[in-house]
């Protein structure tokens, strides 16, 4: 296993914000064009084949620090490709369903020269994507010759170099801050290379692919994240987008969306990768259907990773959810639920005696701390918490939920067996409605305990085991209970929307086509490959016969149920 990254080092910060675009060849290919024994480009790039390749190097002195020492670097676009010192590979970032390769390749020196192996494997680009197959190349500057290896990879590959750390300190006033954002913080620059422009996921067909090559490079602040993720040697991350100044730089990355917060998700966890993306992917299809209420969708896409010259691997890229991401009005609160143990009421009286924005695990989030009339913007939780926990009472906490919305997220957590989210990693947000009435609605975070996977504290099984069991119940007993009542025909809506929903959103052919379309995309673009050899110790398999299966008895389960 490679060394870890030490995040100590210190830089000078270098910032671009210049976007770079284009629509060229990579490595000197056009469609069509069949190649001779010898295809020279002008910029000093040539295509030999092994003998000539090996004659070659011949006339040059072997000097690899020329690579390690950053004297030549390779350059797509104009812009420097992410480097992994120890293994020495760059890595190029293609859409693996066009034939065509996208970009220019050059050199950072105008005088060296860059002479790539013709293995036949120029002519086959989708095959090299797939298969991983690594570019044999050298790299001449004067009279001296390194050898190098350039990776494709069929998703965007993502290049941060840190360049400064602090951390940050905060006075117990400021007590959501002082307990939940002292992370040490990094400081650096982030390329992101994406071969399909902004469309999100590539299409199945070349003729849904666009021909258009962003490569978006700024600066970010960037920390670990999560409390189980923190316990693997492959670490989740939180990043944000930001100025030359430091503030908040809001991009689209992906299709998915403007924000300046974004998550680098390491699913760890998981063997299989594609749990908490399918999961999100079957929210955005529910909120997608709700005309009467916003449910908050965020979206999710795969990317590589290479942090300060170390390949880390294959990650899933996920928006942040806050303000700015959920549209929210002055009027509105955003809590989040971080644990399933729900405070007292006295507990929260304590907290609004204190002016805190926390009253664990309860967090506010929007707004601010400081900014409005506390005890207004712990009213409408502390009513959910007082009908839902303290002194139940039904008839109070339907006219507290948003309806269509409670019934939605009853329906997600027990189709996707959402363990980790019944209580907690839950957002809910307090807003009024056209009558000026205060509803709550929920909103799903970190899916990645779903369909059979669960969190066990058995560290030889990297916190997490797979429970075969599709009999369970995910929802929070007291919402359960409300539709059991059946006191306003609650249950009978309910059982409507689930054989509506069985039709198309949870349909067996729906959930488990997008768990093998993204099994397909991340082998098809060979970063599962790849993911696999950097962390061995997670045991990635792409065999999704388990999961499908569990997910097929699940629904059949819950048709019973629901009847």
């Amino acid at each position: 296993m490679k060394k870890r990254i030490n995040h100590r080092k210190v830089k000078n910060i270098v910032y671009s914000g210049r976007f770079y675009t284009g629509i060229a060849l990579l490595l000197i290919v056009l469609p069509g064009i069949i190649f001779t024994k010898r295809a020279v480009r002008a910029d000093g790039m040539e295509l030999l084949p092994e003998e000539e390749f090996q004659e070659k190097l011949d006339f040059f002195e072997e000097n690899q620090s020329i690579l390690s020492d950053r004297e030549v670097v390779l350059m797509l676009n104009n812009c420097p490709l992410p480097y992994d010192n120890e293994d020495n590979i760059w890595y190029v970032a293609q859409n693996p369903v066009n034939r065509a390769w996208e970009g220019v390749l050059g050199l950072s020196e105008k005088d060296a020269r860059l002479y790539l192996l013709d293995d036949g494997y120029m002519k086959k680009k989708q095959e090299s994507i797939r298969e991983g197959h690594l570019f044999q190349a050298a790299i001449v500057k004067g009279n001296e010759y390194a050898l190098t290896s350039v990776a494709v990879s069929g998703m965007p590959v993502i290049s941060i170099e840190t360049n400064d750390s602090w951390q940050p300190e905060y006075p117990i006033e400021d007590i959501d801050n002082y307990v939940f954002n002292s992370e040490t913080r990094f400081l650096g620059d982030i390329t992101i290379f994406h071969a399909n422009g902004n469309s999100g996921t590539y299409g199945t067909l070349e003729s849904d692919a666009r021909n258009v090559y962003r490569i978006m490079q700024g600066k970010v602040s960037y920390h670990t994240r999560g409390n189980t993720s923190d316990n693997f040697d492959k670490k989740s991350y939180a990043l944000k987008l930001t100025d030359d100044r430091g503030e908040k730089k809001k991009e689209n990355l992906f299709g998915l969306g403007e924000s300046a917060n974004w998550k680098l998700l390491a699913g760890a966890g998981d063997v299989t990768k594609v749990r908490e993306k399918t999961a999100w992917q079957l929210w955005e299809e529910i909120a997608d259907k709700q005309n009467s209420v916003s449910e908050g969708a965020t979206a999710m896409e795969y990317c590589e990773v290479v942090l300060d010259g170390d390949y880390i691997g294959m990650y899933q890229v996920l928006k942040g959810l806050d303000e700015d991401t959920m549209n929210l009005e002055e009027t509105d609160v955003l809590y989040k639920f971080l644990q399933a143990e729900m405070p007292l009421e006295e507990d929260i009286q304590s907290s609004i005696d204190a002016g805190y924005v926390v009253c664990y695990p309860i967090r506010i989030r929007y707004p601010k701390q400081g900014v409005g009339d506390l005890a207004m913007h712990w009213e409408p939780i502390r009513q959910y918490l007082e009908a839902a926990y303290w002194h139940i009472d039904f008839e109070k906490l339907y006219s507290l939920i948003d309806l269509e919305n409670t019934m939605d997220y009853y329906l997600f957590l027990e189709a996707t067996s959402a363990w980790d989210n019944a209580c907690k990693n839950t957002y809910r947000i307090a807003r009024k409605n056209e009558d000026g009435e205060v509803r709550i609605l929920t909103i799903p975070w970190d899916l990645n305990y779903t369909f059979g996977d669960e969190f066990t504290v058995e560290i030889e099984l990297g916190k997490t085991r797979f429970n075969p069991d599709t009999t369970q119940f995910y929802t929070e007993p007291v919402i359960r209970q409300l539709f059991m009542n059946n006191t306003h025909g609650e249950e009978d809506v309910l059982k409507e929307k689930w054989r509506n929903y069985r039709g198309d959103i949870f349909s067996d052919e729906h959930i488990l086509g997008l768990m093998q379309e993204n099994m397909e995309y991340i082998q098809k673009s060979g970063a599962f490959k790849r993911d696999s050899e950097r962390w061995p110790m997670q045991n990635n398999n792409g065999d999704l016969t388990k999961i499908m299966a569990y997910e097929k008895e699940r629904l059949a389960f819950l048709d019973e149920y629901f009847k």
